[in-house]
């Protein structure tokens, strides 16, 4: 899959979980929704630029500080592909 595909596809998976959140009002376990919106503009930063010798996200580093989920993974791996494929 191409790099800008899998950003697209990432910023998916934030809205909905985004959405999902607004429309729950609970608290989840999750990721905070101020991260939530703090990924979405790194992602559309990516998608923009895609190289990382201009830009390179800090989303990564703060991920592992929570609890192991899909979404995290998928955006670490997201993360890691930009840096290989750009």
């Amino acid at each position: 899959m191409d790099i800008d595909k899998l950003i697209m596809v990432a910023l998916e998976k934030v809205n909905k979980k985004i959405e999902d959140s607004r429309i729950s009002k609970c608290a989840d376990e999750g990721l905070p929704m101020t991260m939530l919106f703090n990924i979405k503009l790194e992602l559309e930063k990516m998608l923009a630029v895609l190289n990382k010798s201009k830009y390179l996200p800090s989303y990564p580093r703060f991920l592992l500080d929570y609890p192991e989920n899909d979404l995290i993974n998928f955006l670490l791996d997201v993360s890691y592909k930009y840096k290989k494929m750009t």
